[in-house]
């Protein structure tokens, strides 16, 4: 797939540029974000339906950028433990990260969500969301 391919190739441009490694950006409605959560995609393909197929993009962009770059090139991973997509909370996104599906080939991954008593964009100050743990 092509798309994969240029986060391989992007990857591998920090690499020869002299950077140490990485963050993939799974999170804040970003297209991965988008792969990963339940209402946003409806897909009815293998990168669909249920969380191995929503989660097979980010399988498939870690495996790329590690073919791609060496073994000491730091790949960290962003996910959103809980995310919003037209108001409506999620807690999807963050059940990759406990289920081990992100797959291996990744040094770290972070999993950040809003501290509680902040209030989050366009929410009264008194609607908090918790984060998953």
């Amino acid at each position: 797939m092509e798309l994969v391919s240029s986060f391989g190739e992007a990857a591998e441009g920090c690499e020869r540029a002299g950077f140490d490694g990485i963050e993939i950006h799974g999170a804040h409605g970003y297209l991965i974000c988008q792969f990963l959560g339940t209402r946003t995609n409806r897909r009815d393909d293998r990168w669909g339906g249920g969380l191995g197929g929503r989660s097979l993009f980010l399988k498939e962009v870690i495996r790329e950028v590690r073919n791609r770059t060496s073994e000491r090139f730091l790949v960290c991973v962003r996910i959103s433990p809980e995310h919003e997509v037209g108001g409506h909370p999620s807690r999807e996104p963050g059940a990759v990260q406990n289920d081990g599906r992100m797959g291996r080939g990744h040094d770290t991954h972070l999993m950040l969500g809003r501290i509680q008593g902040a209030p989050g964009r366009g929410r009264p100050p008194d609607d908090n969301t918790n984060i998953q743990r």
